[in-house]
């Protein structure tokens, strides 16, 4: 079977962090984005990846650029208009993409996704939070193609530690707590 190409959403403002750029966050002692990167590098059905950046995220790009990583610039309107506009940037029909939030994101739940989404043959989809107060929450892991579908047709559902998003100040604190009581691991 044909392998993914992956796209970190690394272009966002930080408005609701203090305009502080989320994928430079240091988690476990590593940005953020150096560990959802290392997630796809360990996921067997992606075979590379590039970093979607925007004006507003200087740091993120140097940093990437800095890793030898390949970005893409793109014009900052949004996750989904991004999203597509970095399939076209790149010459593909298709891609992985994953929101630059996720620090406990591992292969196992990359491939899993890719792994169902494939059996059910569909056009587009995305990975959803069961919430414990109960209903789900779009995670920001989504396939989608070109041409762009009005929503996701395959909504894959789980939950876990590896789901948390850096969003607020708290969710940082949460996510050091993690780390200090070594309850993460990557499986």
């Amino acid at each position: 079977m044909k392998k993914l190409i992956a796209y970190v959403m690394a272009g966002g403002k930080g408005t609701r962090m203090g305009n502080t750029e989320k994928p430079l966050i240091l988690v476990c002692g590593k940005p953020i984005i150096e560990r959802i990167v290392d997630a796809i590098d360990r996921c067997d059905a992606i075979s590379d990846f590039f970093v979607v950046v925007t004006e507003t995220s200087e740091f993120t790009s140097r940093f990437a650029k800095g890793k030898g990583w390949k970005c893409v610039f793109t014009e900052g309107r949004g996750y989904l208009v991004d999203a597509w506009q970095a399939l076209q940037e790149t010459s593909q029909e298709t891609g992985v993409f994953v929101s630059s939030d996720l620090p406990f994101l591992t292969s196992h739940i990359l491939k899993r996704f890719i792994d169902e989404f494939r059996v059910h043959g569909a056009k587009g989809g995305g990975v959803y939070r069961i919430l414990e107060e109960g209903g789900v929450s779009p995670v920001g892991i989504n396939i989608l193609r070109i041409p762009p579908l009005p929503a996701a047709e395959f909504k894959y559902f789980t939950s876990g530690l590896y789901l948390l998003n850096i969003n607020a100040s708290q969710d940082v604190y949460t996510a050091k707590r993690v780390c200090e009581c070594q309850a993460y691991s990557e499986s």
